[in-house]
């Protein structure tokens, strides 16, 4: 029983760490678009191409920008993991995860 429960462990965290690596992937291309686009045009062409909403976009924007924090610092890493896959719930589970990532940065998080 204890294989079995060491190999889910395993398995999961290797898919934590393709999910992590995935949205800062998403917020890298993210960033690169944004750099092409005149800064009040960025906003409506988040709207009028992307299947998600702006705060998502800000909110992986954030993970690639800070993307060294996450993959050096185990606490953040696992706390904006659980934010992060949270955030598809409601608003408010967004709103904690950009909270989560101000307070990595910041190094508040232990």
């Amino acid at each position: 029983m204890s294989d079995e429960l060491n190999q889910h462990m395993s398995a999961m965290e290797e898919s934590a760490t393709q999910f992590l690596e995935r949205g800062i992937s998403i917020g890298e291309h993210l960033l690169k678009a944004q750099d092409l686009l005149a800064p009040d045009a960025w906003e409506q062409w988040v709207i009028d191409n992307l299947d998600f909403p702006l705060n998502k976009v800000q909110m992986y924007m954030r993970l690639a920008r800070d993307k060294d924090l996450y993959r050096t610092d185990a606490a953040a890493r696992d706390q904006v993991l659980l934010l992060v896959a949270s955030a598809a719930a409601s608003p408010a589970d967004l709103r904690l995860a950009n909270l989560a990532v101000e307070r990595a940065r910041d190094g508040r998080i232990k």
